[in-house]
């Protein structure tokens, strides 16, 4: 076996390939002595968490804290971060309360960055909650917490029910 030692690695500055350095088909690069950079819209990283079994309440009409978070640590500060809840929910019989919920990171409501989610029911109702949330303005490689918060609409109480198997949140790094 030989080894060729670089120091750098260049593509061609004009032609189709321009600035490339192509990996023929069939072949693969071994990244385990360094960081190969992928490409743009590319998946960095998942991390998964479906560990989360609790049940919280709340008929307060300001945001609180859900327990539902968990952390990633971007390899890019320009990288976006694709969060994705998946949660049960119900209210108390009331055809005015709705469960709003909002994605915090790192304790800041990301809806102050041009975001904003909510959920409206009517009734009393038990249903599984799909929330998704793009943010493109971590600009950070540090640890990063995301955490659902919620009210209540009306005053009256409203339930998160995280302790089934139902219950998930992901996180997906995507490079920029």
């Amino acid at each position: 076996m030989s080894t060729l030692h670089v120091e750098n690695l260049k593509g061609l500055s004009s032609g189709s390939n321009a600035n490339k350095i192509i990996v023929p088909s069939g072949q693969t690069l071994d990244a385990s002595a360094g960081v190969i950079t992928p490409s743009s819209g590319q998946v960095v990283q998942c991390v998964f968490r479906d560990d989360l079994r609790s049940h919280v309440a709340t008929s307060s009409t300001s945001y609180v804290a859900s327990g539902v978070s968990h952390s990633i640590t971007p390899k890019f500060a320009d990288s976006t971060i694709l969060i994705h809840y998946h949660i049960p929910m119900s209210h108390t019989p009331n055809s005015s309360t709705a469960l709003v919920p909002r994605i915090y990171r790192n304790g800041a409501d990301l809806s102050s960055s041009g975001y904003s989610q909510g959920y409206h029911t009517n009734g009393n109702q038990y249903i599984t909650m799909t929330l998704e949330c793009i943010d493109s303005s971590h600009n950070s490689t540090s640890a990063i917490t995301y955490e659902l918060y919620f009210r209540s609409s009306s005053g009256s109480q409203v339930f998160l029910v995280h302790n089934s198997s139902e219950t998930h949140l992901k996180l997906w790094e995507i490079k920029a």
